[in-house]
């Protein structure tokens, strides 16, 4: 059956959802992420009064043996991580369209290119930490918030446990039933499923923080400037660089806000969208 999206609101043009194809195997994060996530600050200890998100409860964790000797999180830890993470993405690809906001993204410059997050993270890893984790298999969009399976309870987490010790890298039916059930509550970043004010940011809180409940998306918008869209000192021009604002203006003020609407109708959370450009 061919499913096909039209973007309301949108260039006029239909998405065929067929072409999406989904992330295949499953992205373990490499040493550099693992250390980023065993240094994870609690910010709370700096005196503010709002939760950070990636703060990962670690007696939950050990409990579950997801922690190693030495108190870092260990090896099934990331990989069941991994897995529901690759479970969820997919599923928020499905449900609420995302491809064909990514596909609608990309025709608003010729001067957009998706970012090779691979090659970004290993020169700036804080700034790419989260965006090297997705498999949404996206060019711009990519979830946000962290995920929180050391929340999985003992007859769910067997489940992936199954999988991690037969290094499995395809979603069962029953895992996708669990993230289907518990995905709201494992982005959450308040483990008891509260709704308070977070900090997405080391900028200092703001009024337009997300609440914890909150589905973070960002779009992360790269370009493709080439040799002749730059002057003799390397500045790029102004007709290419216009183009690229010009389209970037779109996605903030037009694209990003209709997203939220519509996202946030169907999932019946908050939603907050980020544009980095």
């Amino acid at each position: 059956m061919l499913l096909v999206l039209t973007i309301a609101g949108g260039c006029g043009m239909d998405i065929d959802n067929s072409a999406y194809v989904p992330y295949e195997g499953l992205k373990l994060p490499n040493e550099r992420q693992r250390e980023l996530t065993n240094q994870q600050v609690n910010w709370r200890g700096w005196g503010v009064p709002i939760t950070a998100p990636g703060e990962y409860y670690w007696p939950d964790a050990a409990e579950r043996g997801m922690k190693d000797e030495n108190n870092y999180y260990n090896d099934k830890f990331f990989y069941i991580q991994a897995l529901y993470r690759k479970g969820l993405d997919r599923m928020l690809v499905e449900e609420f369209g995302l491809y064909g906001y990514d596909r609608e993204i990309s025709r608003q410059s010729n001067r957009f290119a998706a970012k090779d997050i691979e090659a970004a993270f290993s020169e700036a890893a804080e700034r790419y930490y989260w965006p090297s984790f997705s498999m949404m298999n996206l060019d711009y969009i990519y979830l946000r918030n962290s995920v929180h399976v050391e929340r999985l309870e003992e007859e769910d987490l067997r489940l992936f446990e199954e999988a991690y010790e037969t290094q499995a890298t395809e979603i069962s039916d029953g895992m996708q039933e669990v993230i289907e059930r518990t995905w709201k509550f494992f982005i959450n970043a308040d483990r008891e499923g509260g709704s308070h004010r977070v900090w997405y940011s080391r900028g200092g809180p703001s009024r337009d923080d997300p609440t914890s409940d909150t589905l973070m998306l960002e779009i992360r918008i790269g370009d493709n400037f080439t040799a002749e869209d730059k002057d003799e000192n390397g500045f790029i021009l102004e007709i290419p660089l216009n183009e690229h604002r010009a389209g970037e203006n779109i996605v903030r003020e037009e694209i990003a806000p209709r997203m939220v609407s519509e996202i946030s109708q169907k999932a019946g959370i908050p939603v907050k969208i980020r544009v980095i450009a």
